[in-house]
């Protein structure tokens, strides 16, 4: 190959890799603003416990509460740091329980306990419950009625992600959009706004839909509901803190957790995300993300 082709390539190929950058890290994936007087809850987050010790503590003890949200039907979750975990991982001078087995403040941060909850077709976000961890469930009802039996309660996940065969898809059938009203019939609130949900291929495949279809099924037949937002955080910390809701900090600090469940349950909460402003995680976030998934 002589020197000029050499050079030809060279510039087709950086090119190439620029342009696929770009494509790629197309979000700014930074922390939410802080608000005086209230604290900015991402309360479904699944972060991994295999980072450093000082990794985990910058980012959980950044401003903000991070929900630590155990989600246990698939193999890949297994590393997700749980509330209890944090509590024994993290420095103890940096941490205190507000709540017991609850809520902890975390450095300038705070952490919670909560879980994600398989139950049927959908996927739920429960807070707030007495007891152990919650088994996965056949029917939503039958989870909803467990969580609120143990004193919590139930938020509807991502309500236009749906499980399918192999992975979440949005609805194709009447009969499926009607399993999303019914499920919305039975919860406490529901996301309308999941960072995940990403635009993969513009005019393609653009999974923000499933957000723009919950926020016009909740204003046109659920507006009792003020919709939550969250990262969905999977695995990566730079995921933590993107998206989610903000309450009153007295609220939390007097109250722990009863503080959080009575704001979302009263509407008492200032949401941050939104179908076409986002924000997202960036696609190279989510290539991340689904090679993880693939390679283990």
């Amino acid at each position: 190959m002589n020197r000029r082709k050499f050079l030809k390539r060279a510039v087709i190929g950086t090119a190439v890799l620029a342009s696929s950058y770009v494509y790629l890290d197309n979000e700014e994936m930074q922390q939410a603003l802080v608000l005086p007087g209230k604290i900015f809850c991402d309360l479904h987050s699944h972060p991994s416990r295999n980072y450093p010790i000082e990794d985990l503590m910058e980012t959980l003890g950044s401003p903000g509460l991070t929900g630590l949200a155990l989600k246990c039907w698939t193999e890949n979750e297994r590393d997700i740091l749980t509330y209890e975990q944090a509590l024994d991982l993290l420095p103890l001078s940096q941490v205190t329980e507000i709540d017991k087995g609850k809520v902890a403040r975390c450095g300038q941060g705070y952490i919670a306990r909560t879980q994600e909850v398989l139950a049927g077709r959908h996927h739920l976000l429960a807070l707030g419950w007495e007891g152990g961890y919650f088994p996965s469930y056949q029917t939503i009802k039958e989870a909803v009625d467990d969580i609120h039996a143990r004193g919590g309660i139930a938020i509807l996940n991502h309500p236009f992600a749906i499980t399918g065969k192999r992975m979440l898809r949005l609805p194709k059938t009447q009969g499926e959009l009607d399993l999303i009203r019914e499920a919305c019939t039975l919860v406490d609130e529901m996301e309308t706004h999941n960072a995940f949900c990403v635009n993969i291929l513009p005019y393609a495949l653009d999974f923000r839909e499933m957000n723009k279809n919950a926020e016009d099924l909740r204003q046109r037949e659920f507006p009792h509901f003020r919709g939550v937002a969250s990262s969905d955080c999977h695995h990566y910390l730079d995921q933590v803190k993107l998206a989610g809701i903000y309450i009153d900090k007295d609220a939390i600090e007097t109250k722990g957790m009863k503080g959080i469940t009575e704001a979302i349950r009263g509407g008492n909460f200032i949401r941050f995300g939104d179908a076409q402003r986002g924000p997202y995680v960036s696609r190279y976030n989510l290539l991340k993300v689904a090679l993880r998934g693939i390679l283990g």
